[in-house]
């Protein structure tokens, strides 16, 4: 969480373990025996505006310090057991509206990063690092991957800006094509180039996956965007 001097919320990057990908109980239990389990283990980084936090428990100081003693007496349950979907709410407001609103940008991507941001990304490495330290026991000897995707843009219902985490885990080839590392974006903004710039250098990546589809008929008119189809190289 950044904040104002006044102690205002002005950004947060909500850090969560991949309840898809790993074993919740045991990440909050007995975090620090996660490095060693076959095929390590995966974390999320989520930015999330500050207007959308004000009416939640996030908001307040004490909350967020306490949230850690919360969790253990949280049930997960997955969105697809309650039937539930990624759609708008009825009534959300747009990443304009609340811009206009708040003066505050909303990451929709690595795009939305600007040179003058690059104190943010640095203080997400740093905060990431600690954290996989101080709960996890993660130290030198471990692989810790830290990257964006470079279709790092999704549905426009729920669009935001996140960072994966990978500690001990060897990436997929076909992972790694697409992936920007947060040290690139970092040495890019601090370098006064642009993320455009870095990722028309990388060139931007989509898989046509299941569920893709809807991405590409979004993305597909974008002014000053070309999409090419290629045969993967992995396959």
């Amino acid at each position: 969480m950044c904040s104002k001097p006044d102690g205002e919320l002005e950004a947060a990057f909500l850090l969560l373990p991949d309840a898809l990908s790993m074993n919740v109980e045991r990440s909050i239990h007995a975090p620090r025996t996660l490095k060693n389990a076959p095929g390590g283990f995966p974390l999320n980084v989520w930015f999330i505006h500050p207007d959308q936090l004000k009416n939640t428990m996030f908001n307040e100081p004490g909350n967020r310090e306490n949230i850690a003693y919360a969790a253990q007496s949280v049930g997960f349950v997955f969105a697809s057991e309650v039937n539930t979907s990624t759609g708008r709410r009825p009534g959300a407001e747009t990443i304009g509206e609340l811009e206009s609103k708040t003066g505050i940008k909303y990451l929709a991507s690595i795009l939305d990063l600007t040179k003058e941001d690059v104190p943010k990304p640095v203080k997400l490495k740093n905060f990431v690092l600690d954290h996989l330290e101080n709960t996890y026991g993660v130290d030198e000897t471990d692989r810790v991957d830290l990257f964006f995707h470079s279709n790092g843009f999704t549905h426009p219902n729920n669009i935001t800006c996140h960072l994966h985490i990978r500690v001990n885990e060897r990436l997929h080839p076909f992972e790694e094509f697409k992936l920007v590392a947060l040290d690139d974006i970092i040495d890019t903004l601090s370098s006064g180039k642009t993320t455009t710039q870095l990722m028309a250098e990388k060139g931007a990546f989509c898989s046509l996956s299941s569920g893709n589809e809807m991405l590409i008929d979004y993305v597909k008119d974008l002014p000053g965007l070309e999409l090419t189809e290629i045969e993967s190289p992995f396959i």
